[in-house]
């Protein structure tokens, strides 16, 4: 597995975001953890993803290392923490990988913020339909299912641990 650092950002409303960066090319992707977890539940994804990708995980508000001063009313909350996120760090044109609440808030941000994520890959993704999405997001959502067939072909769970089965496949761009 390539370097991993944990660091943190303040961001401008007061909250403080934790994330891991492991080191990679120029091809970058950002996983954002389901509800109950944090970015270390990315771990197998850190090992096994190829070095020319470079990853970050955040610990989404109120989860492992990131604060919680203001209460989360809506997806939307943890979207616009992800959005003052990648513009601190100083992220465009990155895959975008959602699991669970993750990806509910990944759908979130991809229908706020549009030309910022190219590519959008939901792995047991929590509802969007209370949401509206349209455009590059719709299309993303509508692969969803082929991109999450594919997944689970590389990877298994034995005693509720995944592991890789084979070569995960080429992520995929639209």
């Amino acid at each position: 597995m390539g370097n991993v650092k944990l660091k943190k950002v303040e961001l401008s409303n007061g909250e403080t975001l934790a994330y891991r960066e492991r080191d990679g090319g120029d091809d970058v992707v950002l996983l954002i953890h389901g509800n109950m977890t944090s970015s270390v539940h990315w771990d197998v994804v850190f090992e096994h993803m190829p070095e020319n990708y470079k990853l970050y995980a955040v610990d989404l508000r109120g989860f492992g290392e990131s604060s919680y001063h203001k209460q989360i009313t809506s997806i939307k909350d943890f979207s616009d923490d992800v959005k003052q996120f990648v513009d601190v760090v100083g992220l465009k044109q990155f895959a975008l990988v959602g699991w669970s609440l993750g990806g509910a808030v990944s759908q979130q941000f991809c229908a706020d913020y549009p030309g910022y994520c190219d590519r959008l890959f939901l792995l047991a993704s929590a509802s969007s339909r209370v949401m509206r999405i349209t455009g590059q997001a719709q299309m993303a959502c509508q692969m969803c299912m082929i991109v999450w067939q594919h997944w689970m072909r590389c990877f298994t769970m034995t005693s509720g641990i995944w592991s890789r089965k084979r070569t995960i496949p080429t992520i995929m761009r639209f």
